[in-house]
């Protein structure tokens, strides 16, 4: 008797779906169908989409990864790390695999169940659910939210079993399950959790460990790159930091540790001339203020009020507000001034001398 393989989110990870498959052993009129989210994060989402182009009887359905590639390459949206993470690594075959994922369907229904990447309106019929529901974009997990402020799958009662992907609920790698009614089977493979599927007709549970934290490995890989590419000076502090303390290099990775080095100085600096300016220019304006009537007649919580309305156009307004609530700290203004180059513009504003826009 042929089968159904459902397997929850695969997110790139194409060794363990092999695992996985191994693992169950399939006839040749066995079908496999993913829940969708069959890319991003994992180490291979080209090889997972290549599997189900060209396996006879394999599908997957549409998952919220899938449909936000589609949206950001038709400049609906804006692609995530994930999504660019991945077109750089398919490069020319990118179009190719966009069309493809055009072609995966919002559900499928089977005899014995219901599948759908997503989430799924409690009482709503099958062929009325939203697209944004059942694919599990951000637009439809607000709609749930706010209409159904008790979690959705408890609320399910039919008609069939539903089957669903799209988020790690229990964060065990098992499987959530209300036994009859409901099965999220995404056990977060590409975060170091397992792969799983529900095999169909009986329902029965199989699943294989990751390989590894995939999306942190990838998140850590995409840092290096954009350390090496990105200009000093438009580094943020933690990656400036990083790089500074760097250890062991040679060669011009060494001359980039040892600029990262120098700036990070001159920005302490700065910082302490910066933090005493602002200072200073907050205690003039209250002193300038003072002399005027209107000052004299407001209360503390109005002179607050006269002075925000002083600075407004200042192009440090935020700061010397900050100053004058007494909450300006060298921890704040580094908050405020996200990069080396940023802080070097203000040091010109307050004819603090340094040498960071020189070169």
């Amino acid at each position: 008797m042929s089968k159904h393989v459902v397997i929850g989110d695969i997110h790139g990870c194409f060794d363990e779906l092999q695992d996985l498959l191994e693992r169950i052993g399939l006839a040749a009129d066995d079908q496999i169908i993913a829940l969708g989210d069959i890319v991003d994060r994992g180490p291979d989402s080209a090889k997972v989409l290549e599997f189900f182009r060209d396996t006879p009887n394999a599908i997957s359905l549409m998952g919220n990864h899938e449909r936000k590639h589609l949206l950001s390459a038709r400049g609906e949206t804006q692609a995530a790390l994930s999504q660019r993470i991945v077109k750089a690594q398919c490069c020319d075959r990118y179009t190719d695999w966009l069309a493809f994922m055009e072609t995966f369907p919002r559900h499928v229904e089977l005899p014995e169940a219901i599948l759908v990447h997503g989430m799924f309106e409690p009482g709503v019929p099958l062929v009325e659910q939203r697209d944004t529901v059942v694919i599990g974009t951000l637009t439809g997990e607000r709609y749930m939210r706010q209409h159904y402020p008790d979690p959705w799958y408890d609320q399910y009662m039919g008609p069939k079993p539903l089957v669903v992907g799209h988020h790690i609920y229990l964060r065990t790698g098992k499987p959530l399950i209300r036994e009859g009614l409901l099965y999220a089977i995404d056990t977060g493979v590409a975060h170091g959790g397992r792969l799983t599927a529900l095999i169909l007709p009986g329902f029965n549970v199989v699943s294989v460990p990751s390989r590894g934290d995939h999306w942190a490995q990838a998140r850590r890989s995409h840092a290096r790159s954009m350390d090496s590419k990105q200009p000093v000076l438009d580094l943020d502090w933690q990656r400036l930091a990083r790089l500074a303390d760097a250890v062991g290099l040679a060669g011009h990775r060494r001359e980039r540790a040892q600029r990262c080095a120098a700036v990070q100085t001159e920005c302490a600096r700065i910082v302490v001339s910066a933090l005493s300016a602002i200072r200073s220019r907050c205690i003039e304006i209250i002193d300038e203020l003072a002399h005027t009537s209107a000052w004299e007649r407001s209360s503390p919580c109005a002179q607050v009020a006269l002075y925000a309305r002083h600075v407004r156009h200042h192009p440090l307004a935020e700061l010397l507000n900050t100053a004058h609530r007494s909450q300006l700290s060298e921890m704040e203004i580094y908050r405020h001034f996200r990069s080396p180059r940023r802080l070097a513009q203000m040091a010109q504003q307050l004819q603090i001398e340094s040498w960071l826009l020189d070169e």
